[in-house]
């Protein structure tokens, strides 16, 4: 009988240590699921807002479109579209396919190309420091032949 009591009396010393270390860990475990002040900074308004001064507030660029003229010895004139890749249209009027032509364009800001059609020609073309250069040759695909 004082045999049991002493396997009983160390049984329960094993768990009252066991569930202390379980407690430990459990209260060090929540103790670092604080949240981090990632910006003790910050504004308590609108007015507060420190915004740098190289920061661009436009919403739209100007873009030029340049249309190079290509000469041929019949007059020929189509309808020229210029619209952002997704088909919002910019331009829409008659061109002569011999006449030179720049169209100043005030496009969206995030626009970084458009899409100039003449009759069954259309390319999608890049806007370079506010500039578009379309010409009437097509493009071919490329092949090592």
């Amino acid at each position: 009988m004082a045999l049991d009591l002493l396997i009983l009396d160390e049984y329960f010393y094993t768990m009252k240590k066991l569930s202390l270390i379980l407690l430990s860990i459990l209260a060090l475990t929540l103790v670092s699921c604080k949240k981090d002040n990632v910006n003790p900074d910050k504004p308590k308004s609108i007015e507060d807002l420190q915004i740098s001064a190289n920061f661009d507030w436009k919403t739209t660029q100007n873009v030029s479109v340049l249309i190079q003229g290509l000469q041929v010895p019949v007059s020929v004139s189509r309808t020229v579209y210029i619209a952002s890749p997704e088909g919002q249209e910019f331009y829409k009027g008659m061109q002569a396919i011999n006449a030179n032509m720049t169209y100043n364009l005030v496009v969206p800001a995030y626009l970084r190309e458009v899409k100039v059609s003449f009759g069954t020609i259309s390319k999608t073309l890049p806007i370079r420091n506010g500039i578009v250069a379309f010409d009437y040759i097509p493009d071919l695909p490329q092949t090592d032949n």
